[in-house]
């Protein structure tokens, strides 16, 4: 591994960590729960907003 790489493996490492520390873990559910039943949103059904929310 060049020394150029370190930075980028460090920061994909700590973000594949943090996904699962215990709040992140107990709250994206609820993010996700909230996001998907959001009366407002306007952009469809659940289904969709679900599809939207975990898209690119």
């Amino acid at each position: 591994m060049n020394t150029g790489d370190l930075p980028l493996a460090l920061a994909l490492t700590a973000g594949m960590v943090a996904a699962f520390n215990p709040c992140g873990f107990a709250l994206l559910p609820a993010y996700l729960t909230l996001l998907v039943t959001d009366a407002e949103g306007g952009r469809g059904g659940p289904l969709a907003r679900a599809l939207l929310s975990s898209g690119p």
